[in-house]
């Protein structure tokens, strides 16, 4: 997934550290979260938020880190360490550890996927424009400075949708990453299409709605928020297709990491107030993501930031852009 980099608006910086210095200090163990269904993927940059500068996000809009049984996702949620070598790679922690921000939509998607799967890992939130993020350590695991990145031992690895397809072979989740060579190709299919699609509604919606909100927005935002009811039509006119034959966006009949990545693009629109009612087989496709497990739990750092930033929708259809 590409990145979410781009944001510049840091006035709610201050209250999203805060909230999360909170909900540090009352976690800081790591537990796995029980395994019950299956799901998948995102794309890693990072999501539009409020609190975050261009160079720091991704392209999906940020904010915040997401909960684990109501704050940190399937593992331990390991604030942002001030001492920026305490949130390194270390023998002593766990082998697999995921630097995030659950405002991120490839961050999310990614926690999701490790939540529902009960695998045990840590989680390190990731503050855009924080020590961590800016250092040159964590430049040199991503020179991009986004998030997410994946630890795994020595081995590292940036980008929302490679690290879930990672995961998924790594652990052997056949039904994310199906080992059929076409339905599989089918998958790889979406998220190579995703980045410059469905991956806009985060760069060409959600950011830009969050620098108008902060009063921020430049000539180009203004541009992408004009146009942003023919962009919606249009992909998701091509979501429909892509449905017309199966439940899912990989033309699967279960949920894939395709699915993970395009909907924590989308969940968030829904959120802001956007009915996606009139596309019957989208909606259907919502409706069903919505009922894997740990799906309010991972949103919860997103709705705090969209209601900080002032763009949590009370009703249906009041997105104001």
């Amino acid at each position: 997934m590409a990145g979410w980099s781009l944001l510049t608006p840091y006035a709610i910086a201050s209250a999203t550290r805060d909230r999360f210095a909170r909900r540090a200090n009352k976690s800081s163990t790591t537990a796995a979260a029980p395994a019950t269904t299956t799901a998948a993927a995102s794309d890693d940059h990072d999501s539009p938020t409020a609190a975050a500068a261009r160079d720091d996000i991704d392209a999906s809009t940020a904010t915040a880190a997401t909960s684990d049984d109501n704050k940190a996702p399937t593992a331990a949620a390991a604030s942002e360490n001030d001492d920026v070598v305490a949130a390194l790679p270390s023998s002593a922690t766990k082998s697999l550890k995921l630097y995030a921000n659950m405002v991120s939509q490839p961050s999310r998607a990614v926690a999701w996927v490790l939540k529902v799967k009960g695998v045990e890992y840590e989680f390190v939130h990731v503050e855009f424009g924080g020590k961590l993020i800016k250092s040159d350590q964590f430049k040199s695991w991503n020179p991009n400075a986004l998030v997410p990145v994946l630890c795994d031992n020595d081995f590292l690895l940036f980008e929302g949708n490679a690290i879930l397809t990672y995961v998924a072979v790594k652990f052997g989740w056949t039904d994310l990453c199906p080992v059929d060579m076409q339905i599989r190709a089918k998958v790889d299919e979406f998220l190579h299409w995703h980045h410059t699609n469905t991956r806009l509604f985060t760069t060409q919606i959600v950011r830009p709605a969050v620098a108008k909100a902060t009063k921020k927005a430049s000539p180009a935002d203004v541009a992408h928020l004009d146009n942003a009811d023919a962009l919606i039509e249009q992909e998701m006119t091509l979501l429909e297709s892509f449905l017309l034959d199966h439940d899912y966006v990989a033309h699967t009949d279960a949920p894939t990491v395709a699915d993970y990545a395009a909907y924590c693009e989308i969940d968030q629109l829904e959120m802001m107030g956007y009915d996606f009612a009139k596309y019957k087989r989208v909606a259907a496709w919502i409706a069903r993501m919505k009922q894997l497990p740990f799906h309010d739990d991972v949103r919860k750092d997103l709705d705090d930031f969209l209601q900080d930033a002032g763009l949590r929708a009370r009703v249906k259809n009041t997105i104001e852009l």
